[in-house]
C-alpha cells in the first residue's frame, strides 16, 4: 500500500491540487529560514476544507513549543527533525498526535 504526504504547501491551489491527485496528507513547514514557511494561522486556513490528516514538519523544537504549535497550527500529525526530535515525538505520541519520521533516501 502506497501513502503519501505532499510537503511544504502554502497556497491554497497547491492544496487544492494535491488533495484532488489524492493525497493521503499536506506537510506545512514551520522553520523560518524555509522559503515554504507558513504561520499556524496560515496553515489551519489552508488546511480548513482539505479533508486530509495535516501535518506539522518542524526544525530545532523542543517538545512544549512543537505540542504549543500543533495546537495553534490544528494538526494532526506532527514530523520533528533536528536536535530535540526525539523528545518532540515522544511528547507528541503521549499527547495523541501522529508522528511522521524523515527517512532519508540516497541517489546516484
Amino acid at each position: 500500500m502506497t501513502w503519501v504526504k505532499v510537503c511544504g504547501l502554502s497556497r491554497p491551489e497547491e492544496v487544492e491540487a494535491a488533495v484532488t491527485a489524492g493525497v493521503d496528507a499536506i506537510g506545512f513547514v514551520f522553520y523560518e529560514p524555509s522559503p515554504r514557511h507558513v504561520t499556524p494561522s496560515q496553515a489551519r486556513s489552508l488546511a480548513e476544507s482539505a479533508g486530509v490528516l495535516t501535518v506539522a514538519v518542524t526544525v530545532d523544537l523542543d517538545a512544549d513549543s512543537l505540542l504549543h504549535l500543533a495546537d495553534m497550527a490544528d494538526v494532526g500529525a506532527v514530523q520533528p527533525h533536528g536536535a530535540h526530535a526525539g523528545e518532540a515525538a515522544a511528547a507528541a505520541v503521549a499527547a495523541g498526535l501522529a508522528v511522521l519520521r524523515p527517512v532519508p533516501v540516497g541517489g546516484p
